[in-house]
């Protein structure tokens, strides 16, 4: 798969990652082995983590530390690049993340109630 990404939008999907792998292994460390296997609220909860902090770094870097750039042969000045990930800004990956996550999540809920 490629991966089109500017700037610091590559971040967005390892943040997911790692605190999706390192809540679960807290909540293994906490409750005991496998239990965030059979309990979602992990997920939702490294999910929401992520996504806060995916809100912030496309703040951060979309609208307080873009630049204005002047050139000075024509005379004309512009903003920096934006931040995108598959040509989507970061801030709105907090949204879509979480969105995708929960469909998964909920899909995945629901193909276990029928193996029971």
């Amino acid at each position: 798969m490629l991966v089109i990404f500017k700037g610091v939008g590559w971040a967005v999907l390892p943040i997911f990652i790692i605190l999706f792998i390192g809540t679960q292994l807290i909540v293994d460390a906490a409750y005991g082995d496998g239990y965030s296997d059979s309990h979602i609220w992990q997920v939702y909860t490294s999910t929401i983590a992520s996504a806060i902090l995916v809100a912030f770094l496309g703040y951060w870097f979309n609208y307080k530390k873009r630049s204005l750039i002047f050139d000075e042969k024509t005379g004309d000045s512009r903003l920096s690049n934006r931040h995108t990930l598959f040509f989507i800004p970061v801030e709105y990956w907090a949204i879509l993340m979480p969105m995708i996550i929960s469909y998964f999540a909920y899909d995945s809920a629901q193909k276990n109630l029928k193996l029971i």
